[in-house]
């Protein structure tokens, strides 16, 4: 706004008013050395007043294209062509909407999901909450990963990641093998992202990284199989 404000009085100006309200052009003036002062001076008047007649040329395009919402005054507030129209130098403008703002404080004072699984050796299943379970092959995979996890937890460390060999010789599989297990059970836990709510990728349970191999992330937590599912009542009973 301030822009086309500045380029419409160029417009209306004189060139010896052109020099007064913009002393800079006259300090300029003796760093043209092909030019005198005289010579500079309407070289550069000229220009600016091609480039304000070329700014005048937008504004009047967009008069033309949007006359209908000019004249029954539906044009936004803090648009150029309001800018331009509205009465004297000053324009009200309409205070935008912060909803998008509101919005990002209130997820970011959300606190983070916490992510929990339980392991069942027993039953070889890793449980989440929600009823939802790996087995089979994807319970081995992540069983090959779990005992640095716990450990660094212990110990509050950084997990480690495990080579792909070593999880390849921990699964008794190829590493080959190994590695089309992991898509599948990353194909597997997409449920999972709809039933907790929570946008999960592809490094959210299992963590790669090139050329150290893989671990379990961080983010998540391991719980007790009891807080994941509640105690069976017949076998209390027993």
């Amino acid at each position: 706004m301030h822009y086309v404000s500045f380029f419409r009085k160029i417009g209306s100006m004189t060139k010896d008013r052109f020099l007064v309200d913009l002393p800079e052009i006259v300090s300029a003036l003796d760093h043209f050395p092909d030019l005198t002062a005289d010579e500079a001076s309407a070289h550069l008047f000229d220009l600016f007043q091609r480039h304000a007649r070329s700014v005048e040329d937008v504004i009047a395009r967009g008069a033309s294209e949007h006359a209908g919402p000019l004249f029954r005054g539906e044009v936004p507030a803090g648009s150029l062509l309001a800018t331009c129209f509205a009465r004297g130098d000053r324009v009200e403008i309409a205070p935008s909407s912060n909803y998008d703002q509101h919005v990002t404080a209130f997820v970011d004072r959300l606190s983070a999901p916490i992510l929990e699984f339980a392991m069942d050796h027993g039953a070889g299943q890793v449980l989440f909450h929600g009823g939802y379970c790996l087995e089979g092959a994807n319970y081995r995979f992540v069983n090959a990963l779990i005992e640095s996890f716990r450990s660094a937890k212990r110990t509050r460390s950084e997990i480690p990641f495990m080579t792909p060999h070593n999880v390849a010789a921990t699964m008794e599989v190829s590493e080959q093998s190994m590695r089309q297990q992991l898509r599948r059970l990353r194909d597997a836990l997409d449920p999972l992202a709809v039933m907790l709510g929570i946008p999960l990728d592809q490094d959210s349970f299992i963590e790669t990284k090139e050329r150290a191999g893989y671990r379990l992330n961080p983010a998540w937590h391991e719980i007790a199989l009891g807080d994941i599912q509640p105690p069976n009542p017949a076998a209390s009973q027993e």
